[in-house]
């Protein structure tokens, strides 16, 4: 069994609401097959499962600590979205950026400066998470700024194309975004939604002077 850690800025960041933390993935909830399958075998290991079940979290939460300090000092793209977080106000620092296990709808690995581009978001324009055509282009910009949809990483997912590529990758993954709202899960919201704001999304490249 493995859990996957993922980042989410801080909600004690007093700058930012509440709702900037949607982005975080929390809570998670540790799921062992042939144990769930199984009450009474449940039942007689429910003490060593919990304590080995918490040595994994633990050395994932370490891992993920490791991964985090290497990050904030290697990583050009997130020294980039610091500074400019501070700058509108909104400063956050290591202690904002915690790691957490993530829950059975999030399959890890998550980015953090998808996170970073959210916080810078929500300072500057006050987002509103619950809209879909708001969330949309928040999903829409942090998918387009923060590298997800390089071919590099499209190619691992399958998902390579050569016509429009980096296009196609971020109206897909701004998609399964929004799918994650209450209400957005079925149907064409999600997608009316991206469509909606698509133009205007995805050519604003603030605070980048363009698609990085």
């Amino acid at each position: 069994m493995s859990s996957w850690f993922g980042f989410g800025t801080s909600q004690t960041q007093p700058n930012l609401a509440a709702s900037a933390s949607d982005i975080i993935v929390k809570n998670a909830e540790i799921f062992i097959p042939a144990v769930n399958q199984n009450p009474l075998l449940a039942d007689s290991l429910s003490t060593s499962v919990t304590t080995n079940a918490q040595k994994i979290l633990d050395k994932d939460c370490a891992q993920c600590e490791k991964f985090k300090d290497k990050l904030l000092k290697n990583s050009a793209m997130i020294r980039f979205m610091m500074q400019n977080l501070e700058k509108v106000g909104c400063p956050l620092t290591k202690k904002h950026l915690i790691c957490t296990p993530c829950d059975k709808d999030r399959a890890g690995g998550f980015a953090p400066e998808i996170g970073l581009i959210h916080a810078f978001d929500h300072c500057t324009t006050n987002v509103n998470w619950k809209s879909p055509e708001q969330h949309a282009c928040a999903e829409i910009r942090a998918v387009n700024l923060s590298g997800e949809c390089r071919a590099t990483r499209e190619f691992r997912r399958g998902n390579f194309q050569i016509a429009k590529h980096h296009q196609a990758c971020v109206r897909r993954r701004a998609i399964l975004g929004v799918k994650m709202l209450p209400g957005c899960e079925t149907g064409s919201v999600a997608e009316d939604a991206v469509r909606v704001v698509w133009d205007s999304c995805f050519n604003d490249t603030t605070p980048f002077d363009e698609i990085p």
